[in-house]
């Protein structure tokens, strides 16, 4: 398919509307999301798209090394296209869900620390409990072993 400024501005909108910013790409809820977003711009007429979702991702892909190169030669983005802000929306928006997951799973990975440091202070207590309670046997033992002599 040969992909026009048309057909990149409404592919963009689309990627934005369906949010699939948030979803890693080896997810269920992404993969079918793609398929929506393939479908619903294959049932367009103007402009026409005959896509699949591998190429869509393709086309995402090269949008952004595309997006990232001109933003290296140009930062200030001047006279930036319709397709440029909406590329500059969407890494900004999986910028922010990558931050957000990255810290939910330093928060999980804080709480399973803490739960593991947890359960091994309580295996320390009942280790010592265990030792007391051997101990106190041993003693008895020794104090029936004098009795029976």
């Amino acid at each position: 398919m040969n992909w026009t400024e048309a057909h990149d501005v409404i592919f963009c909108k689309e990627y934005l509307q369906e949010e699939l910013y948030k979803y890693k790409s080896k997810n269920q809820k992404s993969a079918r999301l793609w398929k929506k977003v393939a479908c619903t711009l294959n049932h367009m007429n103007s402009p026409e798209f005959q896509v699949i979702p591998k190429s869509l991702k393709n086309r995402l892909h090269s949008l952004m090394q595309k997006y990232n190169r001109k933003t290296k030669q140009n930062p200030k983005m001047e006279n930036a296209t319709e397709v440029e802000m909406l590329m500059s929306e969407i890494i900004e928006k999986r910028a922010y869900f990558n931050r957000q997951q990255n810290n939910s799973i330093e928060n999980i990975n804080q709480q399973l620390k803490k739960e593991y440091q947890d359960i091994l202070k309580m295996l320390r207590e009942q280790q010592e409990y265990l030792q007391t309670i051997i101990l106190y046997q041993e003693q008895q033992n020794n104090f029936l072993l004098q009795l029976a002599s």
